[in-house]
């Protein structure tokens, strides 16, 4: 009868580690990376703030990511391939994203597997998921700084964030019949919300809003937090009041995650 992993000691499990990487036809490698794949994959999806903001949108197999615009006055920012700058198409009906690539690529020694007392797979599948995260975000937060320099209308705050100014942010969305449904935040704008007192919310929404860390909501909007955002704030803390995911942007998506054993490791 089998056991199941918890129940081999360490000599075991390094038994098994060394014939699968000494298998010659290479599936040993395979199925040491689609042991890897679906934990990743999950953290993907829940850990990255870039995606909780725009809509991501898996394609089917050769399809061509083309969207049609819907408001003509409104321009539209795409995320350029290979590092170039984001481009803004205005007076357009439909436009293509150009899909690229975000890899990265993280080495681990055999003998980590065995001296380490953690986990060393499942630390370096951590460390490239959050790798992998921070890409995402920086495309993401870039494309929505952009846009709101293009686009939106901008408020200046001379000290702390405040709930007027925060009450003008949803009311510029409100007014072009959209809803506020998150908010992007620099750490020094949220430090202004938790020096708000029970003149400015009442006591039932304050302890809701402050009772989840820096993860929050006010009047039906999340907010997050990221100091991802410090490279778009040329020195300014800066918040994002956005709409909808489906009413702000589309992230396309071939294929979500895919590990590879390198055969030949320098």
């Amino acid at each position: 009868a089998g056991r199941d992993h918890f129940s081999l000691n360490a000599d075991e499990k390094e038994r098994i580690v060394t014939n699968l990487l000494r298998d010659p036809t290479g599936r040993g490698f395979k199925r040491v990376a689609y042991a890897m794949t679906e934990p990743l994959r999950s953290k993907l999806d829940y850990i990255g703030i870039g995606r909780k903001l725009i809509e991501t949108d898996l394609l089917p197999q050769g399809v061509v990511p083309v969207y049609d615009k819907d408001f003509a006055e409104t321009p539209a920012v795409v995320v350029a391939a290979k590092g170039n700058p984001k481009t803004i198409e205005g007076n357009i009906d439909r436009i293509e994203v150009p899909t690229f690539e975000i890899a990265t690529i993280r080495s681990i020694k055999y003998q980590e597997i065995s001296i380490r007392r953690f986990n060393a797979l499942d630390r370096t599948k951590n460390k490239a998921a959050f790798e992998l995260k921070i890409a995402e975000d920086d495309e993401i937060f870039g494309a929505i700084e952009t846009a709101g320099t293009t686009n939106a209308l901008n408020t200046n705050v001379a000290t702390a964030i405040s709930r007027s100014a925060m009450a003008d942010a949803f009311g510029d969305i409100e007014k072009r019949r959209l809803v506020c449904s998150n908010v992007l935040m620099h750490p020094l704008v949220f430090k202004g919300i938790r020096k708000f007192d029970n003149t400015d919310l009442d006591q039932v929404n304050m302890q809701a809003l402050l009772e989840t860390g820096l993860f929050a909501s006010i009047w039906g909007a999340n907010i997050y937090v990221s100091d991802r955002t410090d490279q778009l704030t040329s020195g300014t803390a800066k918040a994002w009041f956005l709409a909808s995911p489906a009413q702000l942007g589309r992230f396309p998506i071939r294929y979500d995650v895919e590990i590879k054993p390198w055969d030949y490791p320098p």
